[in-house]
């Protein structure tokens, strides 16, 4: 599942970067589209995207592909971990609220 799907992903992507320079607690750079995107198009395009927000809380994460751990969810850039993957206050009720909804 892929909660970005059908939205217009250059307006997710501005307003992610807004809700990571509104977040104090992140990296203001390695947590922003940019940075994430190109990590995943450079080093895992076969993942799928996690991608999921709104009210300035945003989740962005990427479906794990290893066969021995079976279904998981990761960071999109999961080499340097210096990027957020949780933005928002309240982004970890919102990525248990999106769990819910996922169909197991």
């Amino acid at each position: 599942m892929d909660p970005s799907e059908g939205r217009d992903v250059n307006g997710f992507c501005a307003d992610w970067d807004a809700a990571v320079e509104a977040d104090p607690e992140i990296d203001p750079f390695c947590s922003r589209s940019a940075w994430q995107l190109s990590f995943s198009e450079a080093f895992s395009p076969e993942r799928t995207l996690f991608l999921s927000g709104e009210g300035g809380d945003y989740v962005v994460l990427a479906e794990s592909k290893d066969p021995e751990d079976g279904f998981g969810l990761e960071p999109v850039e999961n080499m340097w971990g210096l990027g957020s993957s949780l933005i928002g206050s309240g982004a970890a009720e919102h990525l248990v609220a999106e769990l819910r909804h996922r169909p197991r």
